[in-house]
């Protein structure tokens, strides 16, 4: 009896009150969560909006998804390169490329806001609804925070920050629930709030208690480096979101937004699929990348296998 005790002890030590554990499980909770409060979300949206409102937003917003690609890599890279460089202790170099990362990001945030606008003047020019001209707005807010709130989200990932991502993620999910009860009150209006002010939000989450601060401005040859790291990355990740979005295009094409309305469901029971896969391979990747940066050859990866 003192035996078994003892091992129960041993193993709540180890793997119940062991920090890298709990953030792991806070984590993963994080991103089991988020797919089920995005379903509650879209049921809501779809019980008080016509099918040609939401149509309509999910056709605006199909402009974001098709600008994802404007980092080219710089994300992936950080996410690989922190890690790395974390296991050779070399804080500059980590530096370095929190700064180029940190330049790529506002870059992105402009094009976005570019973008935006010249989304704006087409549906006016071309007599849009006032529908489509509000949904901008939901573009504007994606396209000008999200590359920002990527920059963060890849510093604690990089760094292993699991824990205290996973606290900020659940807190984030927290705001997406109530801001998806939003459609209920003010209807295609509420959506497109919800759309515009979560990645603003996340924003403000992330960035006070980031484990490494942007310093001085990024240079242009360590955004390159970051590129040819993650851009083979950021590609097959590019377009497999091509490919799911390309239905709701064709639908949107030929069928027109009402259509598109109707199809929107679909897309977050896919969503919902990926959770386990892509959640554990943001939680293995960086750690991968750190072995490798401390062994330097592929062989000292076979320890990691062993040892997650």
């Amino acid at each position: 009896m003192l035996v078994f005790f003892y091992k129960l002890r041993e193993y709540i030590h180890l793997y119940v009150l062991n920090r890298q554990r709990v953030g792991d499980f806070v984590y993963l909770s994080s991103q089991i969560v988020s797919p089920v409060v995005g379903f509650f979300a879209s049921i809501i949206a779809a019980r008080y909006l016509l099918p040609y409102e939401l149509g309509v937003i999910q056709t605006v917003m199909l402009i974001s998804v098709y600008c994802s690609f404007f980092h080219f890599g710089v994300f992936n890279g950080l996410n690989r390169n922190i890690a790395m460089y974390d296991a050779q202790n070399n804080t500059a170099k980590i530096q370095k490329m929190v700064d180029a990362s940190w330049l790529t990001a506002l870059m992105n945030a402009f094009i976005g806001i570019v973008i935006s606008v010249i989304s704006f003047v087409y549906f006016v020019l071309y007599g849009y609804s006032n529908l489509y001209l509000y949904s901008v707005a939901a573009v504007f807010g994606i396209l000008t925070f999200s590359p920002l709130c990527t920059h963060y989200e890849t510093i604690y990932r990089g760094c292993r920050a699991f824990l205290p991502l996973g606290i900020l993620l659940n807190i984030s999910n927290g705001l997406n629930f109530i801001l998806g009860l939003l459609p209920i009150a003010f209807g295609a209006l509420g959506l497109i709030f919800r759309s515009a002010a979560l990645p603003l939000v996340n924003v403000l989450l992330f960035f006070r208690k980031s484990p490494i601060k942007h310093g001085s401005t990024g240079r242009a040859d360590e955004i390159l480096d970051l590129v040819r790291v993650g851009f083979p990355m950021l590609v097959t990740g590019v377009l497999y979101m091509f490919f799911t979005a390309a239905d709701r295009s064709i639908v949107a094409l030929t069928l027109g937004p009402t259509a598109v309305g109707e199809l929107a469901l679909s897309g977050m029971l896919l969503a919902a699929i990926q959770v386990l896969p892509v959640s554990m391979g943001a939680l293995l990747y960086p750690r991968a990348s750190y072995i490798y940066g401390s062994t330097k050859t592929s062989s000292g990866l076979r320890r990691f296998f062993f040892s997650v």
